[in-house]
């Protein structure tokens, strides 16, 4: 994620030095709640560049190329300044060819069109996700498109643990032994799940309390 993301905005005179060309755009992909919005903002923060993050509705116009104008805008304002654009559940809005209806596929064509024109002294990083990997148009993931692919899995059994230490410093010890025995349960929960889990579990203790 670092070499990536973080390098191309950290050491842009280095890679142009070397005659590297950075990657224009990476695709996160994992299930729901792995972390891939905060992994986003965590390297926009790190190097201290904009988070641009792009929602669905704000590409859904309703009139005829309100939304290729509104993807424009967006690319426009990522040029000025160093920034870390974000594109999320871009399989919702740049889907299959076969699937996506006529907004899509101009918003398709829209995106091909500002990546493919994105400036070489440009400082910024065009950075998707996606929950469903395999519903990606593959034209997009092209060299000098979205051509670093990273899956971000669900966390580990320690990653788990990690998670759910930190986020119940403050509970008893009898709340905390319940969610460890439903954490050894639930082998497949993601951080936002686990999160949930803490949440439910304060709730709880709350309504005993009152």
């Amino acid at each position: 994620l670092k070499e990536s993301i973080v390098w191309p905005l950290q050491y842009r005179e280095q890679f142009k030095r070397l005659g590297i060309r950075a990657p224009r755009g990476v695709l996160l992909h994992g299930p729901p709640g792995t972390g891939k919005t905060m992994l986003a903002k965590a390297a926009a923060t790190e190097v201290a560049a904009n988070f641009i993050p792009v929602a669905i509705p704000d590409l859904i116009k309703g009139e005829v190329g309100e939304s290729e104008k509104a993807l424009a805008a967006v690319f426009e304002t990522a040029k000025r300044s160093p920034s870390i654009l974000f594109l999320d559940e871009i399989e919702a809005i740049f889907g299959s060819r076969e699937h996506a209806g006529e907004t899509g596929k101009k918003l398709i064509s829209q995106l091909f069109l500002e990546m493919d024109n994105i400036p070489e002294n440009a400082h910024m990083v065009v950075l998707a996700a996606t929950n469903e990997y395999r519903l990606i148009d593959p034209s997009i993931l092209r060299p000098g498109r979205l051509d670093k692919i990273m899956h971000i899995p669900r966390p580990s059994e320690q990653s788990r643990l990690d998670i759910l230490q930190r986020l119940t410093r403050h509970l008893t010890l009898e709340d905390k032994e319940k969610l460890l025995v439903w954490l050894a349960a639930e082998a497949e929960l993601s951080g936002a799940e686990i999160k949930s889990l803490v949440r439910s579990a304060c709730y709880s203790a709350i309504q005993r309390k009152s």
